[in-house]
């Protein structure tokens, strides 16, 4: 025991030395390990918003099989390929969560596939009314209870990213004090050592620094995947619903845009998914270029585009409505082959009500109204759509602008 007091005596500033490199591994070490599992939890949560679009998206093909072209064969290819992502988003939560609560999820959407399944069944064979009849007592209350889920097991991820961000500040925070005292403590004892000990401190400030820049820029990246369209970069359904919402609640008279583009299934068959996203982005450069610097164009799945306009009204939506069909009549070279396409807009204008849900489902019925007429036409909602009855089936009705 004396011996070795006194060999520690001899050494001890060598041994706190090394002890001060040992406290900067760890450190190092901790938070690689915080941040991949932040960045884990983060991708969950992404994860857990994508399942809630496609299921979302999935509900929306259900209608479909009434729009003229849409045969149901085409529709459940459809439901099938946005079910087999589906399963895909579950099997990764599955092996990054397992438990209970991705157990109850999988049950959870495979109950509302079932209703969707019945669902589709009666719209098959055009009992519209006992769709509607579903989509009103079973759909939307499994749809409910499935957002219920998706949006408390997100919520769950996002503040355990949280959770796991500050644990990381704090042991840094930590390891930093611990680390300015033993280097305190050296520098008392080796004046000459200054420089080099000043030297590295700074250099593990900046890579501190950089860690965390890394760290909030990799959040950044994550929250702008999650809110927009990785073709187009567009904002997605989930951003453009938010952003309707402020609109809505601003007191203005916002109106919505639905654009389906006519034909995109002939140029993804004849040319290849290549030209058809070549298409996709053109045409989103294009929405872009057409509407106004405060509107918002946003992407919502497959060949479906939307754009908000926040103030103007009726007026203005059909003049940006024009403008967007002879943007999109325009040809797109395509990897040379010059692609003809075009658009059915259909417009719908705010009402008293201030309901987002409504105002979504009357700029879609616009739209169908608008592919009944001719391809690169468009529609104005009005009163002889408002019977979701009619939404495959009269679209006639719909003023005309």
């Amino acid at each position: 025991m004396r011996r070795f007091l006194r060999r520690w005596r001899r050494h001890r500033w060598v041994n706190v030395l090394a002890a001060v490199v040992a406290v900067l591994t760890l450190v190092t070490y901790l938070n690689i390990v915080l941040h991949r599992r932040g960045v884990a939890e983060n991708q969950e949560a992404a994860r857990l918003h994508s399942l809630g679009l496609l299921l979302n998206e999935e509900s929306a093909l259900q209608w479909k099989t009434l729009a003229r072209g849409n045969a149901p064969v085409r529709v459940a290819r459809e439901v099938g390929a946005i079910r087999g992502r589906e399963r895909d988003i579950l099997q990764r939560l599955a092996d990054g969560r397992p438990g209970t609560g991705s157990a109850d999820l999988g049950r959870l959407v495979d109950e509302y596939h079932v209703v969707l399944d019945k669902q589709l069944a009666l719209l098959v064979i055009d009992d519209t009314v006992g769709a509607a009849v579903v989509e009103l007592e079973e759909t939307g209350p499994k749809f409910k209870q499935l957002s219920t889920q998706i949006t408390a097991l997100s919520d769950g991820a996002v503040a355990a990213a949280r959770r796991t961000s500050a644990t990381a500040d704090y042991v840094l925070i930590g390891a930093m004090l611990l680390t300015a005292a033993m280097i305190g403590a050296l520098l008392r004892r080796f004046d000459r050592a200054h420089r080099v000990a000043a030297t590295a401190t700074a250099e593990l400030l900046r890579q501190e620094r950089a860690a965390l820049a890394l760290s909030r820029e990799n959040a950044e990246r994550i929250r702008h995947q999650a809110e927009h369209d990785s073709l187009t970069g567009l904002p997605n359904r989930s951003l453009f619903a938010e952003r309707v919402d402020l609109a809505l609640e601003s007191g203005e008279e916002p109106a919505v845009m639905f654009i389906d583009l006519d034909d995109f299934k002939r140029v993804n068959d004849s040319l290849g998914h290549a030209a058809g996203d070549a298409l996709l982005v053109e045409v989103g450069r294009r929405l872009r270029a057409s509407v106004r610097a405060a509107d918002t164009p946003a992407r919502l799945g497959g060949d479906e585009f939307a754009i908000l306009i926040e103030d103007g009204g009726a007026d203005t939506a059909i003049h940006l409505a024009q403008r967007i069909i002879e943007a999109l009549a325009e040809p797109v070279d395509v990897g040379g082959t010059h692609v003809l396409t075009r658009g059915s807009v259909g417009i719908a204008v705010a009402g008293p009500e201030r309901d987002r849900s409504d105002l979504l489902r009357r700029a879609d019925l616009a739209m169908y109204a608008a592919k009944e007429r001719g391809k690169g036409q468009f529609a104005v909602f009005g009163e002889s759509l408002r019977d979701p009855a009619h939404a495959g089936i009269d679209r006639e009705g719909s003023d005309a602008a």
